[in-house]
């Protein structure tokens, strides 16, 4: 929640009253939020959006504003509509006295088309039905990803590359390991963008007498380093080729069995979902890290065969 204390709608108060101080110790803040994130959010295609605007104005309770909801969108300008719609055009969505607004729910859908969104939530106290240049306004960018999942689970070498499966050929399947998935990339002017080429990035190790570790980018090999071994250290029974970034919860499942705990958290307007799985005899620790339901890493392998000392459940 973006804060703005004590002076949030000074500006109101000036106009009407002609304040250039601000003495209330309250606090008043807006905010516009998308999947309770804010500022920039990514959403998959195939994933919930809910977007909810707060007010609390605090002393200035009571004063008229023209409230404005407003979506920027590839396809023309959308208002938001008291009964609860987006409609196009670019008009206020109310005329009216400032208010307590906790968490109002003005937009919830699922399967938006591809492309940049700009959410505006503002507040003017000129009532003339334009938005002022004065006017107090919070946005959040959404950017909608396309979704197009064709790698489904498999118990086979299908989801790795040849270089990858000549190594599992040659030496078995590592003992520990870690698979992350990425849609990220820098775009000419250096800054993130996000798009439905899923880079796949993988740590491979292998104990014994020396720890070798190999890297691996899209599939492709990148290096191999090695170092003296750890004792008592209990290997993973799974394989890099049972993962792909389509796979959800209930995919894990299937394939893990339910985890000892699950952690989940909320960054970014992105809900993060980590699946532990303690270790127990003959099987090591694995951690599975969704994000908005769908996998982007797994570690397995390598916890102490003390389980207590390898608690993924704390």
């Amino acid at each position: 929640m973006v804060k703005k204390r004590c002076c949030l709608i000074l500006l109101i108060s000036s106009i009407l009253f002609g304040a250039t101080l601000c003495t209330s110790l309250a606090e008043e803040y807006m905010a516009i939020k998308a999947n309770a994130g804010q500022k920039r959010v990514l959403v998959m295609s195939n994933m919930p959006l809910d977007v909810s605007v707060e007010l609390s104005p605090g002393i200035y309770s009571g004063l008229p504003a023209e409230w404005w909801l407003l979506a920027e969108t590839e396809f023309g300008v959308f208002h938001y509509s008291l009964n609860g719609t987006w409609v196009p055009g670019h008009t206020f969505t109310h005329q009216g006295p400032l208010f307590e607004l906790p968490d109002f729910k003005v937009l919830s859908t699922i399967g938006l088309p591809p492309g940049e969104y700009k959410l505006k939530f503002g507040l003017d106290p000129i009532i003339d039905g334009i938005l002022n240049s004065g006017a107090l306004i919070e946005e959040v960018n959404v950017t909608i990803v396309p979704f197009n999942c064709t790698e489904r689970p498999t118990d086979s070498l299908a989801a790795l590359s040849s270089v990858q499966q000549a190594f599992i050929a040659n030496r078995g399947n590592p003992d520990f390991f870690v698979v992350g998935f990425s849609s990220e990339h820098l775009d000419r002017n250096g800054k993130v963008a996000y798009s439905n080429k899923v880079r796949r990035i993988e740590s491979w190790v292998y104990s014994g007498a020396m720890l070798v570790t190999a890297i691996f980018d899209n599939g492709h090999f990148v290096e191999e380093t090695s170092q003296a071994g750890v004792s008592r250290l209990e290997p993973t029974y799974l394989s890099p080729s049972q993962f792909t970034h389509c796979m959800n919860r209930n995919d894990v499942v299937a394939l893990m069995g339910e985890p000892s705990c699950v952690m989940t958290e909320v960054m970014g307007g992105q809900t993060y979902q980590y699946l532990r799985y303690d270790p127990k005899p003959r099987r090591a620790a694995a951690t599975v890290v969704l994000e908005n339901g769908l996998l982007i890493s797994v570690t397995a392998g390598f916890s102490l065969a003390y389980p207590a000392l390898a608690n993924q459940c704390f």
